[in-house]
């Protein structure tokens, strides 16, 4: 499995890598903005063809400076693991500003299920691991 991040937080957490299972480490790089200097940010066109591409999607939107989304980083990479239907990426709302504002984020830690290219629901500030798997698994069961 390659395993590969958006943000130099996610990388030193090894349970989180879980992004992007299907795709190699050099279609990872093509689908980055601005080459090794900002080879961490992800622009919306980009966001936009992984929401296309992929049925079940999960977003998480984090900021590196919150408590809380390091906390919350491994239990959703072990709930997400849980869960491979799903697609999970994870945003840092401060490097990542274009795709944060276009999805209306406004504090973090953030959690989007998009299904079929749309959201389906979001999780703001205070969530636990049991509604989240309970958004994971009525949207799994409704796909089919």
């Amino acid at each position: 499995m390659v395993a590969a991040s958006f943000t130099s937080s996610l990388a030193s957490d090894e349970a989180a890598c879980i992004l992007f299972k299907d795709w190699s480490e050099s279609e990872l790089r093509s689908r980055k903005r601005g080459g090794t200097e900002q080879g961490d940010v992800m622009d919306f066109d980009t966001f936009q063809e992984l929401r296309d591409e992929h049925r079940l999607l999960v977003v998480y939107v984090s900021g590196p400076s919150c408590s809380v989304c390091d906390a919350l980083g491994p239990k959703l990479a072990q709930v997400m693991d849980e869960h491979a239907a799903w697609r999970f990426v994870k945003i840092d709302a401060a490097e990542d500003r274009e795709v944060a504002g276009q999805m209306l984020v406004l504090t973090v830690p953030t959690l989007v299920f998009f299904v079929d290219g749309r959201e389906a629901a979001r999780l703001t500030r205070s969530f636990g691991m049991q509604e989240v798997r309970g958004y994971l698994e009525r949207y799994e069961d409704a796909a089919g």
